[in-house]
Protein backbone atom coordinates (compact mmCIF):
# COMPACT_ATOMS: atom_id res chain seq x y z
CA UNK A 1 0.00 0.00 0.00
CA UNK A 2 1.48 3.26 -0.39
CA UNK A 3 1.82 5.92 1.90
CA UNK A 4 -0.98 8.45 1.96
CA UNK A 5 -0.40 12.55 2.03
CA UNK A 6 -1.40 13.01 6.01
CA UNK A 7 1.47 10.01 6.64
CA UNK A 8 3.99 12.11 4.56
CA UNK A 9 3.08 15.10 6.12
CA UNK A 10 3.67 13.82 9.46
CA UNK A 11 6.83 12.17 8.30
CA UNK A 12 8.36 15.53 6.34
CA UNK A 13 7.78 18.66 7.92
CA UNK A 14 8.64 20.64 4.97
CA UNK A 15 5.79 19.23 2.93
CA UNK A 16 2.91 21.69 3.42
CA UNK A 17 0.00 19.52 4.51
CA UNK A 18 -2.34 21.22 1.63
CA UNK A 19 -0.61 20.77 -1.07
CA UNK A 20 1.09 17.92 -0.19
CA UNK A 21 4.70 19.25 -1.97
CA UNK A 22 7.43 21.18 -0.77
CA UNK A 23 6.57 24.70 0.85
CA UNK A 24 6.58 27.65 -1.08
CA UNK A 25 7.39 30.79 1.19
CA UNK A 26 5.38 29.32 4.05
CA UNK A 27 3.24 31.33 6.30
CA UNK A 28 3.13 30.16 9.71
CA UNK A 29 -0.51 30.44 11.65
CA UNK A 30 -0.73 31.52 15.46
CA UNK A 31 -1.04 27.82 15.74
CA UNK A 32 2.24 27.45 15.24
CA UNK A 33 1.01 25.17 11.51
CA UNK A 34 2.90 26.40 8.46
CA UNK A 35 1.17 26.59 5.04
CA UNK A 36 2.40 27.66 1.27
CA UNK A 37 1.26 31.14 0.74
CA UNK A 38 -0.71 30.24 -2.26
CA UNK A 39 -2.13 27.71 -0.57
CA UNK A 40 -3.48 29.42 2.57
CA UNK A 41 -4.74 31.97 0.26
CA UNK A 42 -6.96 29.93 -1.47
CA UNK A 43 -8.03 28.43 1.69
CA UNK A 44 -9.04 31.47 3.05
CA UNK A 45 -10.71 32.42 0.00
CA UNK A 46 -12.77 29.72 -0.11
CA UNK A 47 -13.58 29.64 3.77
CA UNK A 48 -15.05 33.21 3.27
CA UNK A 49 -16.78 32.69 0.29
CA UNK A 50 -18.67 29.84 2.05
CA UNK A 51 -20.16 32.40 4.65
CA UNK A 52 -19.75 35.90 4.45
CA UNK A 53 -18.89 37.91 6.08
CA UNK A 54 -16.37 36.17 8.16
CA UNK A 55 -14.19 37.64 11.32
CA UNK A 56 -11.29 34.79 10.67
CA UNK A 57 -11.17 31.06 9.85
CA UNK A 58 -10.00 27.83 11.13
CA UNK A 59 -6.20 26.35 10.51
CA UNK A 60 -6.67 23.75 8.07
CA UNK A 61 -4.26 21.08 10.73
CA UNK A 62 -5.21 21.51 13.94
CA UNK A 63 -9.00 23.67 13.23
CA UNK A 64 -7.77 26.32 15.69
CA UNK A 65 -9.52 29.54 15.25
CA UNK A 66 -7.62 32.15 13.41
CA UNK A 67 -9.02 35.87 13.49
CA UNK A 68 -8.24 37.66 10.44
CA UNK A 69 -5.28 39.30 9.58
CA UNK A 70 -6.43 42.53 7.51
CA UNK A 71 -9.61 44.22 6.18
CA UNK A 72 -12.30 42.13 6.83
CA UNK A 73 -13.33 42.42 3.39
CA UNK A 74 -10.31 41.62 1.64
CA UNK A 75 -9.72 38.21 2.64
CA UNK A 76 -7.39 37.34 -0.58
CA UNK A 77 -4.71 39.23 1.17
CA UNK A 78 -4.99 37.55 4.70
CA UNK A 79 -2.08 35.30 4.30
CA UNK A 80 0.58 37.96 3.23
CA UNK A 81 0.11 39.72 6.69
CA UNK A 82 1.19 35.95 8.67
CA UNK A 83 4.87 35.69 8.91
CA UNK A 84 6.85 33.60 6.55
CA UNK A 85 8.67 31.08 8.45
CA UNK A 86 11.72 31.52 8.07
CA UNK A 87 13.25 28.50 9.50
CA UNK A 88 11.65 26.43 7.00
CA UNK A 89 12.33 28.86 4.76
CA UNK A 90 15.71 27.89 5.45
CA UNK A 91 15.91 24.41 5.32
CA UNK A 92 14.58 24.44 1.99
CA UNK A 93 17.35 25.45 0.47
CA UNK A 94 19.63 23.15 -1.79
CA UNK A 95 21.88 21.28 -0.52
CA UNK A 96 24.80 23.56 -1.84
CA UNK A 97 23.57 26.56 -0.14
CA UNK A 98 23.38 25.01 2.77
CA UNK A 99 26.90 26.70 3.92
CA UNK A 100 28.38 27.89 7.12
CA UNK A 101 27.51 31.70 7.30
CA UNK A 102 30.42 32.51 10.08
CA UNK A 103 32.95 31.06 8.00
CA UNK A 104 31.72 32.94 4.46
CA UNK A 105 31.99 36.04 6.74
CA UNK A 106 35.77 35.31 6.65
CA UNK A 107 35.71 34.63 3.52
CA UNK A 108 35.95 30.76 4.22
CA UNK A 109 33.87 28.13 2.27
CA UNK A 110 32.50 25.07 5.00
CA UNK A 111 29.75 22.86 4.98
CA UNK A 112 27.13 23.66 7.40
CA UNK A 113 26.10 20.74 10.01
CA UNK A 114 23.63 22.90 12.04
CA UNK A 115 21.19 25.70 11.85
CA UNK A 116 20.67 28.10 14.47
CA UNK A 117 16.88 29.23 14.83
CA UNK A 118 17.77 32.31 17.00
CA UNK A 119 20.43 33.84 14.15
CA UNK A 120 18.48 32.05 11.23
CA UNK A 121 21.92 30.85 10.25
CA UNK A 122 23.96 27.82 8.49
CA UNK A 123 26.84 26.30 11.18
CA UNK A 124 29.92 24.19 10.86
CA UNK A 125 30.66 22.18 13.69
CA UNK A 126 33.61 24.47 14.67
CA UNK A 127 31.53 27.52 14.70
CA UNK A 128 28.57 25.66 16.40
CA UNK A 129 31.22 25.08 19.30
CA UNK A 130 31.83 28.50 19.53
CA UNK A 131 28.15 29.65 19.53
CA UNK A 132 27.43 28.17 22.23
CA UNK A 133 30.34 29.58 24.54
CA UNK A 134 29.95 32.77 23.00
CA UNK A 135 27.90 34.48 25.98
CA UNK A 136 25.09 36.14 23.61
CA UNK A 137 24.14 33.76 21.98
CA UNK A 138 24.80 30.60 24.41
CA UNK A 139 21.10 30.69 24.99
CA UNK A 140 20.33 30.07 21.35
CA UNK A 141 18.31 26.98 20.39
CA UNK A 142 20.57 24.80 17.32
CA UNK A 143 19.29 21.92 15.54
CA UNK A 144 21.58 19.58 13.32
CA UNK A 145 20.63 19.16 9.82
CA UNK A 146 20.10 15.94 9.88
CA UNK A 147 17.22 16.18 12.58
CA UNK A 148 15.75 18.87 11.39
CA UNK A 149 13.47 17.07 8.87
CA UNK A 150 12.01 14.71 11.48
CA UNK A 151 11.42 17.36 14.72
CA UNK A 152 8.44 19.92 15.64
CA UNK A 153 10.93 23.10 14.31
CA UNK A 154 7.98 24.88 13.73
CA UNK A 155 6.84 25.36 17.20
CA UNK A 156 10.48 26.70 17.73
CA UNK A 157 10.02 29.17 15.08
CA UNK A 158 7.08 30.77 17.45
CA UNK A 159 9.90 31.96 19.66
CA UNK A 160 11.66 33.77 16.98
CA UNK A 161 8.89 36.07 14.53
CA UNK A 162 11.14 38.20 12.25
CA UNK A 163 10.19 41.79 11.37
CA UNK A 164 9.22 41.74 7.49
CA UNK A 165 10.92 44.85 6.87
CA UNK A 166 14.43 44.22 8.20
CA UNK A 167 14.14 40.20 8.36
CA UNK A 168 15.68 40.48 12.18
CA UNK A 169 14.21 39.40 15.15
CA UNK A 170 11.10 40.94 16.83
CA UNK A 171 12.24 41.58 20.51
CA UNK A 172 10.94 44.93 21.49
CA UNK A 173 7.50 46.83 21.42
CA UNK A 174 6.47 50.42 21.00
CA UNK A 175 3.82 51.43 23.06
CA UNK A 176 3.12 54.16 21.42
CA UNK A 177 2.76 52.44 18.24
CA UNK A 178 0.78 49.53 19.31
CA UNK A 179 3.17 47.35 17.38
CA UNK A 180 5.92 45.19 18.28
CA UNK A 181 9.77 45.79 16.28
CA UNK A 182 13.16 44.99 15.81
CA UNK A 183 16.06 46.44 16.60
CA UNK A 184 16.78 48.58 13.27
CA UNK A 185 13.08 49.36 13.89
CA UNK A 186 13.90 51.64 16.83
CA UNK A 187 16.31 53.55 14.55
CA UNK A 188 14.02 54.16 12.15
CA UNK A 189 10.68 54.25 12.27
CA UNK A 190 10.24 54.37 15.84
CA UNK A 191 13.76 56.21 16.69
CA UNK A 192 11.06 59.25 17.65
CA UNK A 193 9.08 56.98 20.09
CA UNK A 194 9.63 57.43 23.68
CA UNK A 195 8.09 54.49 24.75
CA UNK A 196 9.68 51.34 23.40
CA UNK A 197 10.52 48.41 25.78
CA UNK A 198 11.22 44.67 25.84
CA UNK A 199 8.23 42.64 24.68
CA UNK A 200 8.89 41.02 27.51
CA UNK A 201 8.56 44.13 29.91
CA UNK A 202 5.41 45.53 27.72
CA UNK A 203 3.75 42.17 28.75
CA UNK A 204 4.24 42.69 31.77
CA UNK A 205 3.41 46.43 32.09
CA UNK A 206 -0.25 45.47 30.44
CA UNK A 207 -0.83 42.66 32.83
CA UNK A 208 0.40 44.82 36.02
CA UNK A 209 -1.67 47.88 34.99
CA UNK A 210 -5.12 45.97 34.56
CA UNK A 211 -4.99 46.54 31.02
CA UNK A 212 -5.52 42.52 30.52
CA UNK A 213 -8.22 42.56 33.46
CA UNK A 214 -10.56 45.36 31.66
CA UNK A 215 -9.88 44.21 27.94
CA UNK A 216 -11.12 40.21 29.60
CA UNK A 217 -14.14 41.71 30.84
CA UNK A 218 -15.17 43.56 27.92
CA UNK A 219 -14.34 39.96 25.63
CA UNK A 220 -16.31 38.30 27.85
CA UNK A 221 -19.07 40.69 27.51
CA UNK A 222 -19.25 40.56 23.56
CA UNK A 223 -18.84 37.27 24.47
CA UNK A 224 -21.98 37.01 26.01
CA UNK A 225 -23.94 39.23 23.71
CA UNK A 226 -22.56 37.28 21.01
CA UNK A 227 -24.27 34.25 22.80
CA UNK A 228 -27.27 35.69 23.98
CA UNK A 229 -28.11 36.56 19.93
CA UNK A 230 -26.88 32.98 18.74
CA UNK A 231 -29.41 31.46 21.60
CA UNK A 232 -31.99 34.10 19.89
CA UNK A 233 -31.08 32.78 16.15
CA UNK A 234 -31.18 29.51 17.18
CA UNK A 235 -35.03 30.11 18.83
CA UNK A 236 -36.30 31.75 15.92
CA UNK A 237 -35.24 29.11 13.61
CA UNK A 238 -36.55 26.47 15.93
CA UNK A 239 -39.58 29.02 15.24
CA UNK A 240 -39.65 29.26 11.79
CA UNK A 241 -39.13 25.04 11.30
CA UNK A 242 -42.11 24.84 13.68
CA UNK A 243 -44.17 27.32 11.17
CA UNK A 244 -42.90 25.94 8.14
CA UNK A 245 -43.92 22.62 9.66
CA UNK A 246 -47.27 23.66 10.82
CA UNK A 247 -47.60 25.38 7.40
CA UNK A 248 -46.96 22.31 5.18
CA UNK A 249 -49.30 20.25 7.51
CA UNK A 250 -51.83 22.78 7.06
CA UNK A 251 -50.77 23.00 3.29
CA UNK A 252 -51.50 18.91 3.13
CA UNK A 253 -54.93 19.24 4.59
CA UNK A 254 -55.98 21.87 2.23
CA UNK A 255 -54.52 20.02 -0.48
CA UNK A 256 -56.49 16.85 0.42
CA UNK A 257 -59.43 18.89 0.82
CA UNK A 258 -58.80 20.42 -2.41
CA UNK A 259 -58.36 17.27 -4.15
CA UNK A 260 -61.63 15.59 -2.53
CA UNK A 261 -63.77 18.47 -3.62
CA UNK A 262 -62.48 18.43 -7.22
CA UNK A 263 -63.18 14.25 -6.75
CA UNK A 264 -66.40 15.25 -6.02
CA UNK A 265 -67.11 17.88 -8.41
CA UNK A 266 -65.61 14.99 -10.66
CA UNK A 267 -68.03 12.67 -9.83
CA UNK A 268 -70.95 14.55 -10.04
CA UNK A 269 -69.80 16.02 -13.63
CA UNK A 270 -69.40 12.27 -15.09
CA UNK A 271 -72.85 11.58 -13.53
CA UNK A 272 -74.34 14.26 -14.95
CA UNK A 273 -72.53 13.40 -18.65
CA UNK A 274 -73.99 9.86 -18.28
CA UNK A 275 -77.02 11.14 -17.74
CA UNK A 276 -77.18 12.95 -20.89
CA UNK A 277 -75.88 10.23 -22.87
CA UNK A 278 -78.76 7.88 -21.48
CA UNK A 279 -81.25 10.83 -22.36
CA UNK A 280 -79.72 10.95 -26.14
CA UNK A 281 -79.42 7.64 -27.16
CA UNK A 282 -83.56 7.22 -25.95
CA UNK A 283 -84.02 9.87 -27.87
CA UNK A 284 -81.66 8.38 -30.74
CA UNK A 285 -83.66 5.10 -30.51
CA UNK A 286 -87.19 6.81 -30.83
CA UNK A 287 -85.98 8.12 -34.12
CA UNK A 288 -84.15 4.98 -35.26
CA UNK A 289 -87.71 2.98 -34.45
CA UNK A 290 -89.57 5.45 -36.19
CA UNK A 291 -86.91 5.41 -39.23
CA UNK A 292 -87.38 1.44 -39.15
CA UNK A 293 -90.93 1.82 -38.84
CA UNK A 294 -90.78 3.94 -42.00
CA UNK A 295 -88.45 1.48 -43.87
CA UNK A 296 -91.12 -1.46 -43.09
CA UNK A 297 -93.54 0.58 -44.14
CA UNK A 298 -92.31 1.56 -47.55
CA UNK A 299 -90.65 -1.97 -48.01
CA UNK A 300 -94.69 -3.20 -47.74
CA UNK A 301 -95.78 -1.02 -50.11
CA UNK A 302 -93.15 -1.49 -52.81
CA UNK A 303 -94.03 -5.29 -52.50
CA UNK A 304 -97.99 -4.56 -52.60
CA UNK A 305 -97.10 -2.66 -56.13
CA UNK A 306 -95.41 -5.50 -57.72
CA UNK A 307 -98.07 -7.57 -56.70
CA UNK A 308 -100.86 -5.10 -58.83
CA UNK A 309 -98.77 -5.25 -61.81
Amino acid sequence: MATSSTERVVEDVTLCSICVEKFKTPRCLPCMHSFCHKCLTSYIDSICKSTEPRLGFNCPLCLEYVPRNGAFDKPEEWAANFPVNYVLDKILETPEKRLCAACQRDNETENASDICLSCNEYLCTVCTKHHRKHLPSKDHIIIQLKEVESKKITHEFGKYFRCPEHNEVIKLFCSEHDQPCCILCTGTTHRKCDSVDTIQNAALNIKEGGKLDVLSIEVRHIENRLADAMQEQKKNTTELDDSVDEMTKQSEINFKELLEHIEKLKNKHLDEIAVAQKRGREEMDRVTNTLKDGINCANYCSRNIEKAR
